[in-house]
């Protein structure tokens, strides 16, 4: 199909011959070469050979086609047309690449080998996503496909509302296909996620209703809310009188449009459009590459981290003939910085930073790139607020030296991105606290509720005019051509605020990938010279560089912790998720750029920050909430704690075999859940913690499954009391990725890993550990097979920590929930069951417990 591509273009477009390159990129093809053998380039007449690309795996690129890989795959290659033919742009060639060579190559190259790479893996990992759920939706049973979160069959829908233009629908779940055991659309889907909407009755097939994106933006029970655009689907408005009538479906998708919105920002990063902040990350990716061994690698590396410094710690360029604060020009750029600062703190009171916290602000400010790291409980998106508050009062002074240029300042302008709608929400959320007059790009199906009223698009909606032009197209009293005069006004006007908001306002806040839409197609400059990145550590390189790219920007700064999470990655391929699972901040920090931490956490006591704070971030983190005798508030009531003050225990569960493997995948251990279960009913008829602040975590989501149902059945018995039974629904059960950025008074942790040889899966990653270990505020179980769990060396170390400070105990050891009988949950529901069914015999009425003189 290459082959014949090719020959089909040489004819059309008199291209020079390229056989003998594609002779030799044959062999490499059929081998199974490295991805980057993958790349593409193309040759336009006269144009010349494309540049070339230095360093091992190499590869020669270029174009705007450059991707070899098309986004979905099937068996199909006939039309280039086609759903996933096997070339989507057939310019694409593998090539061999020519000797490593030692000397960097030109800034052109490395900048197009460099956004080739990325673009490389994005490709595939999109193709292998949508071939998964493609496999999925072919193969697996209903059943399957529903309780796996990959579907919902069979479903209804109705209108719901409109939000600022976007129709909302309702779908509904029709019936079941399990228990109550069986997970609840709303454990199943989060808001956010893109769902293909498409019909699921065979009369329909034949109407206008073609499958279209939605995107999730309410769960329920079996109930999920969907944003669907600006229209509804083909019948819907019709049908809405017969409830249960439209019949849809409902399959997760790999959407396109953030491939597409990367990929046209690699495309500017090669071209040198996206901005100096984008050249910099592309300038420095080439270092950290091996091209040496040996004594001689260790010293190239040294001096090309002291280089990469260099370049990553000069001040931004635009505050090159000063900075203006206020109406003063600082010639001395710190000086103008810590003015800035303290004018930014002064601007409120809600929010008065530690010394660690001001100082990692003031040196993040005077970079060109920033890594400000934030364990735990540190304030990291606080910290990202008042930065950007900081920048915004500073401006370049006017003119140089001569003061040849007298024209204003331009005010200044912050890109504030997170990795996702949700962590950006939360930082706006964190810049209104502080008066920071920011807005929220993006769709507002896609923001929190809380957040929608500070989209763009919300804003423009409810600009006076078109709330009057809106009502003048709804006045049934005028002429038709009237009402279609006003609504085309309407709409308009809507996109010309929406500009007028996105050109001027001073901050901006989207998730990386959403940054893509300030780029309009007129190519209007929406110039940000600096980009906020918070949650840094969670986000992959090409989405960091399409916000780079949309911002145009000289500067960024990012604001996350390595020793967490790393972003998610789709594919299953070890190679691939190496490489686009690891963040630029982390990529950075391995490379030599300098950075700061924030050392005072305010979430835990110092005996649950102790070993954290050792294991994962050298000793530097300190505990601000201690009391001055090094003390700390009592652990909550209605658990054992081993230590008794100390709120911390590690339950032994397991003898190396309770683990048990789905056949749907994934893992559980019933006596976890059940001793998690009896660890949640305890505590909550302690009394002492509220049940909405108690968290059950764990890695695997079948465990979780299990644990809910548990809880929901807690109580169910006669024998239940129903204090505990009604507060245990209350109770937030979910899995370790789920609860980054989260924190809460009591965290329950169940490590479900317990077998003969050891195994521990992804338990072993310590960012995973570090996560799991941090969130709670007042109090941590955890619950697991210390056997199997000390295969890690991570493991074993948090297990010592406990074992040394007295913290550990076994399952048997737990009290029970009513000391004076001894019983655990278990058997004390038994019992009651047995004295209920004995007073109802004797015809007594009343509470169990008030005849406690009487059983005993």
């Amino acid at each position: 199909a290459r082959m014949a591509a090719m020959r089909h273009r040489r004819r059309r477009r008199g291209a020079f011959p390229l056989l003998p390159a594609l002779l030799l990129a044959l062999p490499i093809i059929r081998d199974g070469g490295p991805p980057a053998l993958a790349s593409a380039f193309v040759t336009r007449p006269g144009a010349g050979p494309p540049p070339l690309r230095g360093g091992e795996g190499a590869v020669l690129g270029g174009g705007a086609g450059a991707s070899s890989l098309s986004s979905s795959s099937s068996s199909s290659s006939s039309s280039s047309s086609s759903e996933g033919s096997v070339v989507a742009d057939a310019d694409a060639f593998a090539v061999a690449s020519p000797p490593p060579s030692s000397a960097a190559p030109p800034f052109e190259n490395r900048a197009h080998s460099y956004a080739a790479h990325w673009e490389d893996l994005l490709t595939i990992e999109h193709r292998e996503l949508a071939d998964d759920l493609r496999s999925r939706r072919s193969n697996w049973s209903r059943r399957k496909l529903e309780s796996t979160g990959i579907s919902i069959l069979g479903g209804s829908a109705e209108p719901e509302t409109e939000l600022f233009g976007e129709k909302v629908l309702r779908v509904t779940r029709q019936g079941g296909y399990g228990g109550s055991s069986s997970p609840s659309i709303k454990d199943l889907f989060s808001r956010g996620d893109v769902l293909v909407l498409s019909p699921d009755d065979n009369r329909r097939r034949g109407d206008a209703f073609l499958p279209r994106e939605c995107t999730v933006m309410d769960a329920g029970i079996d109930w999920l809310t969907l944003g669907v655009g600006s229209t509804w689907p083909r019948g819907l408005w019709e049908e809405r009188r017969r409830p249960g009538s439209y019949r849809v479906r409902l399959d997760r998708s790999a959407p396109k449009a953030p491939l597409l919105a990367q990929r046209k920002s690699l495309q500017m990063v090669r071209s040198g459009k996206a901005g100096e902040a984008a050249a910099l990350l592309a300038d420095t990716f080439r270092y950290g590459k091996g091209r040496r061994n040996g004594a001689e690698a260790e010293d190239g590396r040294g001096k090309e981290e002291k280089k990469e410094e260099a370049e990553a710690s000069l001040p931004p360029r635009r505050f090159k003939n000063g900075v203006l604060v206020g109406r003063e020009v600082h010639t001395d750029f710190e000086e103008g910085i810590l003015a800035a600062v303290a004018r930014a703190k002064g601007s409120t009171k809600k929010f008065l930073p530690n010394r660690s916290q001001e100082e990692a602000i003031a040196w993040g400010l005077g970079r060109r790139l920033s890594l400000i790291r934030g364990p735990p409980g540190t304030g990291k998106t606080r910290v990202a607020a008042l930065l950007i508050a900081s920048a915004l009062h500073l401006r370049p002074a006017p003119g140089g030296a001569s003061g040849e240029d007298d024209a204003p300042p331009k005010p200044s302008r912050v890109l504030a991105v997170a990795h996702s709608n949700g962590a950006a929400d939360v930082l706006l959320e964190a810049l209104l606290a502080l008066g920071v007059p920011a807005v929220r790009a993006g769709r507002p199906a896609t923001v929190s509720p809380s957040a929608r009223k500070r989209t763009v698009t919300a804003m423009a909606e409810t600009h006076p005019e078109v709330l009057q032009l809106r009502r003048r197209s709804q006045n049934a009293t005028l002429p038709s051509h009237v009402r279609s005069a006003a609504r085309a006004d309407a709409y308009r006007i809507v996109g010309e605020v929406r500009r007028v908001i996105e050109a001027n306002a001073p901050v901006v806040v989207a998730s990386c990938v959403g940054a893509h839409q300030l780029l309009s197609a007129e190519g209007t400059d929406h110039s940000f010279p600096l980009v906020v990145l918070d949650e840094a550590a969670q986000t992959t390189e090409p989405a960091l560089l399409t916000a780079l790219a949309a911002a145009g920007a000289e500067q960024v700064a990012m604001v996350g912790d390595t020793k967490q999470l790393p972003p998610t990655v789709a594919s299953s391929a070890a190679d691939l998720r190496a490489e686009l699972g690891r963040s630029p901040m982390a990529r950075l920090e391995d490379a030599g750029v300098g950075r700061r931490t924030l050392c005072v956490q305010y979430r835990m006591p110092p005996s649950l920050l102790e070993h954290p704070s050792r294991y994962f971030y050298d000793g530097l983190v300190s505990c601000a909430s201690a009391d001055d005798d090094g003390g700390e508030p009592p652990p909550p009531r209605g658990f054992p704690w081993p230590k008794g003050h100390l709120p911390l225990a590690f339950v032994r569960v397991g003898d190396g075999g309770g683990e048990v493997a789905h056949d749907f995948g994934g893992r559980s251990n019933p006596s976890e859940a059940e001793a998690v279960c009896n660890i949640v009913a305890g505590l909550l008829e302690g009394g002492d913690v509220d049940p909405f602040k108690v968290a059950v975590i764990s890695p695997y989501s079948k465990q979780v499954d299990r644990i809910r149902a548990g809880l929901q059945s807690l109580g169910v018995s006669a024998g239940s009391r129903g204090a505990a039974s009604a507060a245990a629904g209350k109770v937030r059960v979910g899995t370790v990725d789920s609860f980054q950025g989260q924190e809460t008074d009591v965290v329950i942790f169940s490590g479900v890993r317990s077998n003969p040889e050891g195994q521990v899966g992804f338990l072993r990653d310590p960012r995973r550990l570090c996560v799991a270990i941090t969130r709670a505020r007042r109090g941590l179980v955890l619950v697991g097979d210390d056997r199997s769990l000390r295969t890690s060396r991570h493991w074993a170390a948090l297990i010592e920590s406990c074992r040394r400070r007295g913290c550990c105990l076994d399952a048997d050891d737990l009290l029970p929930r009513n000391d004076e009988r001894g019983l655990t949950v278990a058997e004390e529901g038994d019992v009651r069951a047995k004295r209920a069914a004995t007073m109802e015999l004797l015809q007594l009425d009343g509470d169990v417990d008030n005849f406690d003189w009487l059983f005993e």
